[in-house]
């Protein structure tokens, strides 16, 4: 057998990558990994909206026919947009 001498151990504990373990869960699987699996489970989770209709509920009211929207970008507009609840 392949035996280890004691400073080995020691020079292979503080090895870059060892270091990089936190909690069991290594540094690039918290970098690449994860940021993948919250994409992957957020089309999981909203995948089937994209078969849901669209509902016109109150579009004609604050869009269509609001004469603050349909004026453009003016500071009127902005005014009533961040004082309108």
């Amino acid at each position: 057998m392949n035996e280890i001498n004691k400073p080995e151990l020691i020079e292979a504990a503080d090895s870059q990558p060892i270091k990089e373990m936190i909690g069991g869960v290594s540094a690039w699987f918290k970098v690449l990994w994860m940021p993948l699996l919250l994409i992957l489970g957020t089309f999981v989770v909203f995948w089937p909206v994209r078969k849901h209709g669209f509902i016109n509920l109150d579009d004609p009211d604050y869009v269509y026919s609001n004469r603050h929207v349909r004026s453009g970008l003016t500071m009127e507009g902005v005014n009533w947009a961040f004082s309108t609840t």
